[in-house]
């Protein structure tokens, strides 16, 4: 086979110093790894005098022929080229005329073996015990990231593959609604929800005949908020601000505020606060500026 008249090789031999100089110091520029350097090291030494060789002679005629070793790396088009392409045919030869799906979850396919689950009977009892199994191992760093993962997978396949056994699974750690009565707040606090009731009284957030969407009634409040306050608040806005009022009127009974938020672990709700008063902090010193600016 004649050599091609450019090959990658003869890129990097040519341009590859020149473009490291350029992109030296460049941000996101020109940096490349231990491994790839050794991949493009190698294919600009393959077949040259600096990986050896062996010289062919011929006994009647004397004429000799100079042969370059290669650099055997799975990434040069020049001596891996022709056996990567085999390697897909021989592989593409294997494969059914079907669609195929690589999808990974083999600790869950490792538990049902080990128990005698048959897929078609994965539920959220296998999950827990998966979970379990999991923490036992400490192998995982976060086995419910883990578990979250796998069953994210799984239901991906029974939208895919047709045939797929069981039914689709959700986390067994979903936490119930929790509702605190209105008792248990600040006597201040009660008093402005009675006079929100009462400016809300004549107006049916509901006065549709037909049921809503959830996103219908979260664009009903925001306009009807802004209509009666100049600023449109989204329900959750009205979760955090009754937290928020929570946490600064009755600091002893801040502890309401995670299940008020919907926050499955407490230091979550310690972080929203820090984070919203590090936000007040930078509003602060901002208007401080704006002032000292325009004065």
């Amino acid at each position: 086979m004649p050599r091609p008249a450019l090959e990658v090789a003869d890129i990097f031999r040519d341009h590859d110093p020149a473009w490291r100089r350029a992109a030296k110091g460049v941000s996101g520029a020109g940096h490349v790894s231990l491994a790839q350097l050794k991949v493009m090291a190698a294919i600009e030494a393959c077949r040259t005098a600096a990986l050896g060789g062996h010289v062919a002679a011929c006994t009647a005629c004397g004429h000799t022929h100079i042969a370059y070793n290669s650099c055997r790396n799975r990434h040069c088009p020049k001596c891996q080229g022709v056996a990567a392409r085999d390697w897909l045919e021989r592989r593409a030869a294997d494969l059914l005329p079907v669609p195929y799906y690589h999808v990974v979850f083999s600790r869950l396919a490792c538990y049902c073996t080990v128990k005698g689950i048959e897929p078609a009977a994965v539920d959220s009892t296998t999950l827990l015990g998966l979970h379990a199994a999991l923490v036992a191992e400490s192998l995982s760093k976060d086995p419910r990231n883990l578990l979250k993962h796998t069953i994210a997978v799984w239901n991906i396949c029974r939208r895919r593959v047709p045939g797929w056994p069981g039914s689709p699974l959700s986390s067994p750690f979903k936490t119930e609604p929790f509702m605190i009565p209105l008792e248990a707040f600040p006597a201040g606090f009660q008093q402005d929800v009675a006079a929100f009731e009462t400016r809300m009284t004549n107006w049916d957030l509901l006065d549709d005949p037909e049921p809503m969407a959830k996103e219908t009634i979260y664009m009903r409040v925001i306009k009807r908020t802004r209509e009666l306050f100049g600023v449109g608040l989204n329900p959750h806005a009205f979760r955090s601000i009754a937290a928020t009022f929570l946490a600064e009127s009755s600091p002893e009974d801040a502890l309401y505020a995670r299940p008020l938020l919907g926050h499955r672990q407490q230091q979550t709700t310690e972080r929203y606060y820090i984070r919203a008063s590090q936000i007040d902090a930078a509003r602060i010193v901002s208007t401080a500026l704006r002032g000292i600016r325009d004065a």
